[in-house]
């Protein structure tokens, strides 16, 4: 019996806990819904400022790295600049601006020309000048006898006391393979990361290297290259000041901590430079490598010559990129009360409901336990109430004395049960009649 009672109760509120449930399943799908679409948004606004960033320092780097190929015009025009109209023309280059840290020219010597060539440069002004090499202590030494060298002869730092005059850089290093990638391809060439001897702050920085062959020789193939090179330019750029010089000059800060990757020559990718975002209240440091992985960024590609890094920006928190699902949550607690009130108004329906069928049935058992006969119409003339005795009296059944019927209906009822011998219509005329009068 109890479980049976449990089991009508269950079927009873089955109904309320299908909507409290079915209410429930689309509110979490909304908010995840939405939830989605903050984070797509979020990812496109990161894609487009970051994108952005990328464009303007790819704009900057190409525009101070245009600064080297126009020195290479002015020895394509003329292979004999003297020290004076370089440094007029650098001067000139360099105005204004502080992400290139020196540019050079660099000529090529054989061996024959070696003491010719020093002896000129210590005629020419630089005492002291002799084409050197970097030891293993980082001194410079005389260079051993070699075929050929290829040192430095003007900087747009002599003027600053530069110390490295007459640096070679066919040293069997990262600058000499520079030298030849530039030589071979008559391309721009890009060095690995290099520290630099002068600068502040992060000595991290790279050398940018181009070609200039004899005008009236060819240089259409490797061998010719080699054969009538005369020489390099070079600009040598500290990654920090170059990086913060465009960022400054170009871009808004936007919430972004900046990551400059390059892989060295093994493929191991490390970090070249970080710039924290503007926005950022305080001092903050780098991020792992390995962390940016998990966490929102964006990333693409910087040519620089023809090295390529990896550009990575990473939003500070509440940057561009950080959904704050603000609106999914609003959306769930907006769901969820819509929910309860569905469920309140069926659980308030259903006991007004429960409250109206016990009165029903009460008064069910009052007008059927009565002694008298009972109909009820209303002002239409049309059965509201009826009563079992009246059924037992007259010999009618129940099915046909149902609310709806009306009076004249009834009492033709009666007629053909045999239980009212006069006029229905008569009958019912009157008493219409007698009741419109106020009598009883």
């Amino acid at each position: 019996m109890r479980l049976a009672s449990a089991r009508n109760r269950v079927r009873q509120y089955w109904p309320l806990l299908a909507v409290a449930c079915t209410g429930l399943a689309l509110s979490c799908v909304a908010w995840f819904a939405v939830s989605v679409r903050e984070d797509q948004l979020a990812a496109l606004e990161l894609s487009a400022r970051a994108n952005s960033h990328r464009l303007m320092l790819q704009g900057g780097i190409n525009t101070y790295l245009s600064k080297i190929v126009a020195l290479r015009a002015l020895y394509k025009s003329d292979d004999n600049v003297s020290h004076a109209e370089f440094q007029t023309f650098s001067d000139e280059l360099l105005r204004g601006q502080t992400a290139i840290l020196a540019i050079s020219w660099i000529p090529r010597i054989s061996h024959a020309q070696r003491a010719t060539h020093e002896l000129e440069a210590v005629r020419d002004g630089r005492p002291g000048y002799r084409i050197v090499v970097e030891n293993a202590n980082g001194d410079l030494v005389p260079s051993p006898e070699r075929s050929e060298y290829f040192p430095i002869l003007y900087s747009s730092q002599d003027q600053h006391g530069s110390f490295v005059l007459g640096l070679d850089l066919n040293d069997g290093g990262r600058r000499q393979r520079t030298l030849e990638r530039a030589r071979d391809t008559d391309q721009v060439a890009t060095s690995e990361i290099i520290t630099l001897r002068s600068g502040e702050g992060n000595r991290s920085g790279f050398l940018f290297m181009q070609p200039v062959y004899r005008a009236d020789r060819p240089h259409e193939t490797v061998e010719d290259r080699r054969r009538n090179l005369i020489g390099l330019v070079q600009g040598v750029f500290q990654i920090g000041v170059l990086i913060e010089t465009i960022l400054t000059e170009t871009v808004v800060p936007a919430g972004l901590d900046l990551y400059f990757l390059a892989a060295d020559s093994g493929g191991n990718t490390s970090a070249l430079y970080f710039h924290p975002s503007r926005k950022r209240a305080g001092p903050s440091g780098p991020q792992p490598l390995e962390a940016l992985a998990t966490s929102p960024h964006w990333s693409g590609d910087l040519k620089v010559g023809d090295a390529t890094w990896r550009f990575v920006a990473v939003p500070i928190p509440g940057g561009p990129g950080t959904a704050s699902h603000a609106g999914s949550w609003m959306v769930l607690a907006g769901c969820l009360l819509m929910t309860l009130l569905v469920v309140a108004y069926i659980w308030t329906s259903r006991r007004h409901a429960e409250r109206l069928h016990a009165k029903n049935e009460q008064l069910d058992a009052a007008l059927n336990n009565m002694s008298q006969a009972l109909l009820m119409f209303d002002s239409s003339a049309r059965l509201l109430i009826s009563n079992m005795r009246y059924c037992e009296m007259y010999g009618l059944s129940p099915d046909i004395t149902k609310p709806g019927a009306t009076l004249y209906e009834m009492v033709k009822l009666r007629q053909k049960s045999g239980t009212f011998s006069a006029d229905p219509e008569l009958y019912v005329d009157k008493l219409i009649s007698n009741i419109a009068e106020g009598k009883r």
